[in-house]
């Protein structure tokens, strides 16, 4: 399927694709995910298992290679496709650098903008953000910061933000596998137009002796105990000059 893909659709053009097959009698799930959002497993035990095994985005190497996931399902698992409350459907966007100068970088000609650093200024939603700190200075497990900055986007918000790298962890993402160092934070969102804080939890994986982007990036937001967002993002290829 991929190599058919490859040969009749555009090169800028491709197509993500999560496989599966449930062996009803063994309850086993085998599976290949190309370059989709990663369903997930929620086992009665309480934990969460990702289905990211597979590879690229289906028609953008005819030869690419797709590895088979399996995983045993249990009476009380649910399989969720996709968790991503408040948010926007399963998409994948490409970023290309248009413009580079001592204070930034421009992707797609100003619809996504950030500092030297990776620390985001514009987004493509139409945030705006005042200068804030997410990405560390220097890559030390064990290092904490934290950072306060205002958002702006049809109103104004400040958000505290405490971080910290954990630990160096491999992670397999559709760009391959990356031995990264994973960051976490956790702060809050103040706005005059929400009548309570929002809660933010995030992790950060980041390779920077590899990719200057986030390899992945997991973020949830909670408002009064509700979950408003979860969504998770994953580098899917990447050219760097």
């Amino acid at each position: 399927m991929n190599y058919l893909l490859w040969e009749s659709i555009e090169r800028n053009q491709f197509i993500t694709a999560f496989y599966g097959i449930l062996d009803a009698s063994t309850r086993t799930l085998s599976y290949s995910n190309a370059g989709h959002n990663p369903p997930l497993i929620v086992h009665a035990a309480g934990t969460v298992e990702q289905l990211a095994s597979g590879g690229l985005p289906l028609g953008i190497k005819p030869d690419a290679d797709y590895r088979e996931g399996r995983t045993q399902l249990l009476p009380g698992d649910v399989l969720v496709r996709d968790l991503r409350l408040g948010g926007n459907d399963d998409r994948t966007t490409g970023q290309t650098v248009t413009a580079v100068s001592d204070q930034e970088v421009v992707f797609n000609h100003g619809r996504l903008v950030i500092d030297p650093l990776g620390n985001a200024i514009k987004l493509p939603d139409g945030r705006h953000y005042t200068p804030r700190q997410d990405v560390p200075l220097e890559y030390v497990v064990g290092k904490r910061w934290s950072t306060r900055f205002d958002v702006i986007a049809g109103g104004q918000g400040t958000v505290d933000m405490d971080f910290r790298i954990v630990r160096r962890e491999k992670i397999t993402v559709p760009a391959g596998t990356f031995d990264c160092f994973r960051i976490e934070g956790h702060g809050y969102s103040h706005s005059p137009f929400r009548p309570a804080p929002v809660e933010t939890f995030l992790t950060v994986w980041r390779a920077p002796q590899h990719v200057r982007r986030a390899i992945a990036h997991e973020e949830k937001r909670m408002m009064r105990g509700d979950t408003q967002v979860w969504q998770r993002n994953e580098l899917v290829s990447f050219v760097e000059t």
